[in-house]
């Protein structure tokens, strides 16, 4: 069972609607539906890419550029240490 019924796009930081309806969407082991989703649209599809130029050519995105999900990812030596962005304990 999903959390909500209906999942939306998230285009420039908004939340909305995609302008080519909705998908059913459906756990492929049992068939049960879990929710729906936004199909995006060429058109939403052109206003997600504006929006990630944008932000990336002002540089916006470049103190976030080593976080994912929340953790601090240094790939030195080929390893991944993990470490908590409050705190700095390597986790």
């Amino acid at each position: 069972m999903a959390a909500q019924d209906y999942y939306q796009n998230y285009i420039d930081g908004r939340f909305v609607d995609g302008g080519a309806g909705r998908i059913d969407v459906v756990n492929p082991g049992t068939g049960e539906h879990l929710a729906k989703h936004a199909m995006a649209n060429a058109d939403d599809v052109a206003k997600a890419v504006a929006a990630a130029k944008r932000v990336h050519e002002s540089g916006a995105q470049d103190y976030y550029q080593n976080y994912i999900d929340g953790r601090f990812v240094d790939g030195g030596a080929g390893r991944i240490d993990v470490v908590n962005p409050g705190t700095g304990e390597h986790l």
